[in-house]
């Protein structure tokens, strides 16, 4: 599992997390969260326990006293080993898909302004291991739940999910959603990947990494050696294929999914 970490350069997540430069009265933040959290049964989705991440020290700030019914580990065993746990319990063709998911959510929540990035949810899904060995999937949602003053993301609310009984294949998906009106969202799915790219040309998929590159379609035109018109039937043509709604989503989920 440490080469698979270590491919992915998951520590340089970590290192980024650890890296940020908290207020040095960190826990007057704290404070500021309710330790009992009645959350807990405001909502009946099924299965389910409340966790807070403190991204300062890299463990559970809070877990809701039922996460033992989830998954069968203690608060104690999951609040002392925080990150950590996570080589332990998701699933071994799983974790490659985790690892990636936390690094890219993590860098596109970093990329907003402050005062915007408490307003990203992220959801995705995998296998875990119950203390028993069995394997269940989790839908985990989170959500920045609170900021140092620096504009450091200290706290991450999230709720995870026994999904099991509507989930029954083996395939996980990230989704990233922000405010509607700026259409700010990213879905990928390991398996799909592939056949996203397969529906764009290669001139489209050229085209589209100019666009991402800042490049008008005059700027492309006059690059490609195509006339602006074929320029602008691509990029609506692309629209089309992967089903966005302007350039900036295309552009978006093209990153996403890796296809430029």
């Amino acid at each position: 599992m440490e080469i698979i970490k270590n491919n992915l350069h998951f520590d340089q997540l970590l290192d980024s997390w650890r890296s940020q430069h908290f207020d040095s009265k960190l826990s007057q933040y704290k404070s500021l969260i309710y330790p009992g959290l009645s959350v807990d049964h405001m909502m009946s989705i099924g299965p389910h326990f409340i966790y807070i991440f403190d991204c300062s020290t890299l463990r559970f700030h809070y877990l809701s006293k039922n996460v033992d019914k989830v998954i069968g580990y203690s608060y104690e065993a999951l609040a002392a080993k925080g990150v950590d746990f996570l080589d332990e319990i998701v699933h071994h063709e799983d974790i490659q898909f985790v690892y990636e998911s936390l690094k890219r959510s993590w860098r596109f929540v970093i990329s907003k302004p402050d005062l915007k990035r408490k307003a990203y949810s992220i959801s995705f899904d995998c296998r875990i291991k119950k203390y028993d060995g069995k394997y269940i999937r989790v839908l985990q949602q989170n959500k920045v739940l609170n900021l140092d003053k620096k504009g450091n993301i200290l706290y991450i609310l999230g709720i995870c999910t026994d999904i099991t009984h509507w989930h029954k294949d083996n395939q996980g998906s990230l989704t990233i959603v922000g405010p509607e009106e700026e259409q700010n969202f990213c879905c990928i799915s390991p398996s799909n990947e592939t056949s996203y790219g397969e529906r764009l040309s290669d001139r489209q998929k050229q085209i589209l990494q100019l666009l991402s590159e800042g490049y008008c379609s005059r700027e492309i035109s006059e690059k490609l050696h195509i006339s602006q018109n074929t320029v602008n039937v691509h990029r609506r043509n692309m629209l089309g294929r992967l089903n966005m709604h302007n350039t900036n989503s295309l552009i978006k989920f093209a990153i996403s999914h890796r296809i430029i």
